[in-house]
């Protein structure tokens, strides 16, 4: 009697996990159908510093991976993003790409559960329109691309930095130092570079020979509210610019000579679209929330130098407005290992109050050369109470935060004295409902890509808000996302 129970309680037990499993992958799909994009043909994206990407193939009208083994190097990561891609092509009018499409994310589960476990993963179905018959839709990719965070390493960090020296290395030049190519521009003798003074001593090289496709970051406006979106060479030697000016969605287009409008540190307005990451949430909240006084706390641990890079983009034009007071880093504790991290003394903490963009960029590099946290979680909260405390001024606190990485000292929200407005950065998927709680806690707000939430402190228990097209209810104090898997 005994092992008949028990072998009931197996199969009762199996059949409750597969109902489980099962309704995952219709909510999975029918998640993907709502999120479709269709294209003509779809690029595999390239792998960029802290973003990897793992391409899982399978053939035409097929659900079997062609070479399940790729799965194991996104095993165990963090993964922020999964697409399935397909043909919108059908030979009958009976196929079922719906149904194909719940049996290869079943396949999915069994090679890479990882990919179904993390609620803040976003997924995207891209349907392929250009295939017209058979042979030409076996030509196109069909299958999963993964995008995954490599774990935190010394090469990782190098890397990015090296991107943020590539793109915001000023070119000043102290007084005392030699710069071997004086000679040559001051006689002449090369005509497509120039040494400038500055008015605090220090120089200035021209240089005539900035690629084309950066030349807008390093073109002034002519001020009154207009950005610089565009410019390019005007002449053959480099001392003309065709300028694109835009103000209030207006564009005017400019000729100007190089000299009058240049500066060595890029300032020129970002496009909506950064296209080294598409996420352009950090420049986007910032031009749309136009906050006249604050303080920007910012992640700078691994995977964050995209949205780094914004906000180093940003710096000049809130240093000019006057709008920002002070600037705190965090890299959640330098190189402490996780044991070494405790709540309210994680450290890794750095800030300047200065109105020099080089002081600001130096500071971050410091604070990503010192240690990027190793582990996941991250301090936030103590980066928070820090800038607080060291500035003392009562501006709006700005927190840039990392959508994947939990805080690990949320228990400290108490201690917060004023409202945190919260960037997600990554919240394409599901905002994490730790900053929800974070933000509530402190009057403050949240902040993605589309949506700016300011009444989450106004919210009665068993209420329910919508964010980037999905719910959460507040429930004891705390947010549960309505629109996750395992809810569906």
């Amino acid at each position: 009697m005994r092992r008949t129970f028990i072998l009931l309680i197996f199969i009762l037990s199996s059949h409750l996990l597969t109902a489980q499993v099962n309704d995952k992958f219709v909510a999975a799909s029918n998640g993907l159908k709502g999120n479709a994009n269709l294209i003509r043909e779809f690029s595999i994206p390239a792998n960029t510093a802290g973003h990897n990407v793992l391409v899982l193939e399978v053939p035409f009208s097929s659900s079997v991976f062609i070479s399940p083994l790729l799965a194991n190097v996104a095993k165990g990561k963090v993964i922020e993003k999964v697409q399935l891609v397909y043909t919108t092509f059908r030979e009958s009018e009976t196929f079922d790409q719906q149904k194909l499409n719940q049996q290869r994310l079943r396949n999915l589960y069994s090679l890479l559960p990882d990919a179904f476990s993390n609620a803040m993963t976003e997924w995207e179905l891209v349907g392929q329109t250009g295939a017209s018959n058979p042979e030409e839709g076996k030509k196109y990719f069909h299958g999963f691309v993964i995008t995954w965070r490599p774990a935190s390493s010394t090469t990782l960090l190098k890397e990015e930095m090296s991107q943020l020296d590539s793109m915001f290395l000023p070119k000043k030049l102290s007084r005392d130092e030699i710069d071997p190519r004086k000679t040559a521009a001051e006689t002449g003798t090369d005509k497509k570079m120039r040494i400038l003074t500055n008015p605090d001593g220090t120089t200035t090289i021209l240089d005539r020979d900035i690629p084309e496709d950066s030349l807008w970051m390093y073109i002034k406006s002519s001020g009154g509210g207009y950005s610089v979106v565009h410019a390019k060479w005007g002449d053959t030697a480099h001392k003309v610019v065709l300028v694109i000016e835009q103000k209030d969605g207006l564009k005017r287009k400019r000729t100007w000579l190089l000299e009058d409008h240049f500066t060595d540190t890029p300032t020129g307005g970002m496009p909506d679209i950064d296209l080294h990451n598409p996420d352009s949430v950090v420049t986007t909240v910032l031009r749309r929330n136009p906050w006249p006084n604050m303080i920007i706390v910012a992640d700078v641990t691994g995977s964050m130098s995209p949205y780094t890079a914004q906000v180093l983009h940003w710096v000049p034009v809130g240093l000019s407005s006057g709008r920002c007071s002070g600037f705190v880093f965090y890299n959640d504790g330098d190189d402490k290992t996780t044991n070494e991290k405790n709540v309210g003394k994680t450290g890794g903490i750095y800030s300047i109050k200065t109105q020099n963009f080089d002081s600001v960029f130096r500071v971050v590099k410091k604070t990503m050369s010192s240690g990027d946290g190793g582990d996941i979680p991250e301090n936030p909260v103590e980066a928070a109470i820090y800038s607080i405390n060291r500035f003392n001024d009562n501006a709006e606190i700005i927190l840039i935060a990392d959508n994947f990485s939990a805080p690990r000292d949320l228990e400290l929200y108490e201690r917060l004295t004023r409202p945190i407005h919260i960037i997600l950065c990554g919240a394409r998927g599901t905002v994490n409902p730790d900053y929800l709680f974070l933000a509530r806690q402190s009057h403050g707000s949240i902040h993605t890509l589309h949506d700016d939430i300011t009444t989450l402190d106004t919210m009665k228990d068993g209420e329910i808000i919508t964010i980037e097209g999905k719910q959460y209810l507040l429930k004891n104090e705390h947010f549960i996302c309505l629109n996750t898997f395992s809810q569906l």
